[in-house]
């Protein structure tokens, strides 16, 4: 199964094509201040790179979140207009789920981390059992102190998030943190073609809607609720 794959919600997007367990090609975006104009433009070099056509696609999948509102929201809308306009299905795959796939550490507990801002991380845990990525905690979204106090022996660390807490990370963790590279060979957006094919496998057909995994709610919604209650 040839997989075309996005993702959007972390700081530095890429795109993938998958067939089965191997990646066709990729490519990156060196951050998401223009990604609305390179999103298209970076699909189109990954096709001619592995010299297909969309007509050449069984199928489509976006990472889901969490992470960036705008990245998500135009990485879903994206897929969902190929699939539409393909007739074909598509899937969306947890942001963290996909980071840990992309990780090359298999033998210690795996933390994904993406910076939430305002003091807060989006985390979860993974480990790698007979060659399986197993959900260890679902993603939470609170204070990067309070869901490191929780990690309990040696633990791998990536994403954008370790980078931006390491200090503090080290001083809780000491020897027991581990950190992989900034940039890993393989995208997170080829993570979520790889997962993507493993839920195809399981499921009769793709999302009929995808459904951004925000967790935490977005500042308008916050201020539409806040004049509602003032009024």
């Amino acid at each position: 199964m040839i997989i075309l794959s996005l993702d959007t919600s972390t700081p530095s997007p890429s795109v993938a094509l998958t067939k089965n367990h191997t990646v066709l090609s990729q490519g990156f975006s060196p951050g998401r201040d223009s990604l609305s104009k390179n999103l298209l433009r970076m699909v189109d070099d990954c096709l001619k790179s592995a010299g297909l056509h969309l007509e050449d696609i069984d199928a489509f999948a976006a990472a889901k979140g969490p992470g960036s509102f705008t990245g998500l929201r135009l990485g879903i809308s994206t897929v969902t207009g190929f699939s539409l306009g393909a007739g074909k299905p598509s899937l969306g795959i947890e942001t963290l789920r996909a980071m840990a796939l992309a990780s090359t550490q298999r033998d210690h507990l795996i933390c994904p981390l993406l910076d939430a801002r305002k003091g807060e991380i989006y985390g979860a845990m993974f480990r790698f059992v007979d060659g399986n990525l197993i959900r260890v905690a679902e993603d939470v979204l609170e204070p990067a102190g309070d869901f490191l106090k929780r990690i309990e022996g040696k633990v791998f660390f990536l994403g954008h998030g370790s980078v931006h807490y390491k200090a503090e990370i080290e001083s809780l963790l000491e020897t027991r943190a581990l950190f992989g590279p900034e940039n890993p060979d393989m995208s997170v957006a080829a993570a979520v073609g790889f997962l993507a094919l493993e839920d195809f496998k399981k499921r009769e057909r793709g999302d009929i809607v995808i459904k951004p995994r925000y967790i935490r709610r977005c500042e308008a919604e916050i201020k539409r609720e806040e004049k509602a209650s003032s009024c």
